[in-house]
């Protein structure tokens, strides 16, 4: 017999094993994302390097990481680094970078002339355009794989599952099954784009929208008020997105058992309306009476179709007996992040150049459409921390989803380098287009200016973005 005085120290180890194996599955998690975010690094400064290489330029460092080196080892005229502090890594080319580089990056051995201008642009493109390439492989191995969310399941569109009542969305006229087709003008094609929009168009703590519903095929025009919840986010209170509702037990003997529905079945349409929400479903199901009901449901990848007729039942707690059909039901959503939508691999480069561009457009240009837009934005915006964090919690969605925001990334990396700003590959294009069009080189003096200005300016950002993602993460951790 166990002594009573080890019976709490064995319910604690008892829970502890029944956590290792969860703890396993985090820790395996965090490696594979550092092995992506190792490969995206890898790739783009593996741009470089080859263009280097193949155009004759010398190659003194590549370094994985920056900071001091954890291992190193010199194979011809090049070291090759596995540094400290993981997020990022460069290659070292003193032929490359315009005066004041070098130092910078913890450069090359002696002094180098710079290589011809055109030389130099095709090195620091080839960075960038090795990420699009590797992105673009990535989107042909996303085409076979299959999708984050079954097609049969996936909405056409952003659509409204729930309206709580008493509830802004209810008070400004938004019906379940409404499909919202723009906000602000602003063309969104998925329940993710639709919150983006309404947070970033936010004015006046207002927003339009139009709308036209799966059921009646009825359009709106609708002015929702805006509340900020509690991750600081704009949203219309009471409108929940649609989802598809799993059956998560079948009772013996009930109206669903007896026509063969199983646990783990999906109900896609009741009497041929689409079902979104377990509250709608619910609700079709007690206004039938005891009348059949018409069920299109999936289970695995089949599809199929039945009759049945509810049973009156009394329900757990209650006195009166209604309408049922015996099953419990937990709601799946079926909403698909936005940088993985598209399944043609063009469309999901495009996609994500375009999802890029939207964030880009108001930070850069001189006036937004939208009040406060820009700023809304800069505090959305991740860094370094929330990137590994949203990889992470992606990974658990699957293997197509995993990848797909690996693709993200990467154009996104891309594109935010051929930015024309000193220390970054674009400043390095506009440098050496400089030369080739005016036959000198930018005064070493400006150079060196200009490179430490917004080398203090990307530390400051970079600070500033891990600040802000612990500070956004521990709001999700209190909710």
């Amino acid at each position: 017999m166990t002594s009573p005085a080890l019976t709490p120290f064995l319910a604690s180890l008892s829970s502890l094993l029944a956590f290792i194996p969860q703890l396993l599955i985090w820790v395996g998690a965090g490696i594979v994302v550092l092995l992506f975010f190792g490969i995206i690094i890898m790739v783009h400064e593996g741009g470089h390097f080859l263009a280097a290489r193949l155009l004759g330029m010398r190659a003194d460092v590549f370094s994985l990481g920056f900071g001091p080196a954890l291992w190193k080892k010199k194979i011809g005229e090049t070291e090759y680094r596995i540094s400290a502090i993981p997020f990022g890594g460069y290659v070292s080319l003193p032929q490359l970078d315009p005066a004041g580089m070098e130092h910078l990056q913890g450069g090359g051995e002696g002094e180098c002339r710079q290589a011809v201008w055109w030389k130099r642009a095709i090195c620091a493109f080839a960075g960038p355009f090795f990420n699009l390439v590797f992105a673009l492989i990535l989107a042909l191995i996303i085409r076979g794989l299959p999708p984050v969310v079954p097609e049969s399941l996936d909405f056409d569109g952003a659509v409204v599952g729930i309206v709580e009542e008493a509830s802004d969305a209810e008070k400004s006229g938004l019906r379940p099954g409404d499909c919202i087709l723009t906000v602000a003008d602003q063309p969104v094609k998925n329940w993710s784009e639709y919150r983006i929009e309404s947070h970033l168009c936010a004015e006046s703590s207002q927003i339009e929208l139009s709308v036209s519903n799966i059921f009646d095929h009825v359009t709106a025009h609708i002015t929702a008020p805006l509340t900020k919840n509690e991750t600081g986010f704009f949203v219309i209170s009471g409108a929940v997105e649609a989802v598809s509702c799993v059956l998560t037990d079948v009772s013996p003997g009930s109206a669903a058992e007896e026509v063969g529905l199983l646990k783990g079945d999906i109900i896609r349409s009741v009497n041929g309306k689409r079902i979104v929400s377990v509250p709608f479903f619910q609700q079709l199901v007690r206004q039938s009476g005891e009348q059949p009901l018409d069920i299109e449901y999936q289970r695995e990848k089949e599809t199929g179709r039945l009759t049945v007729a509810p049973k009156l039942m009394i329900p757990d707690g209650e006195q009166e007996p209604r309408p049922m059909l015996g099953v419990a039901l937990y709601p799946q959503s079926v909403s698909v992040p936005q940088w993985a939508m598209y399944r043609n691999p063009i469309d999901q480069i495009l996609g994500d150049m375009r999802a890029i561009g939207r964030i880009l457009k108001p930070l850069v240009s001189p006036g937004s459409r939208h009040k406060g837009e820009a700023g809304r934005i800069r505090k959305s915006l991740g860094g370094p921390v929330m990137i590994l964090t949203s990889m992470w919690w992606t990974l658990f969605s699957g293997l197509a989803g995993a990848l797909a925001f690996v693709r993200y990334v990467n154009v996104n990396l891309a594109i935010l380098n051929l930015l024309p700003l000193p220390v970054l590959d674009g400043g390095h294009i506009v440098f050496a287009l400089w030369r080739g069009i005016f036959r000198r080189e930018i005064p070493k003096c400006i150079v060196t200016f200009l490179v430490n200005v917004f080398a203090f300016a990307i530390i400051g950002l970079f600070l500033y973005l891990t600040f802000q993602d612990f500070w956004n993460l521990s709001l999700l951790v209190r909710r």
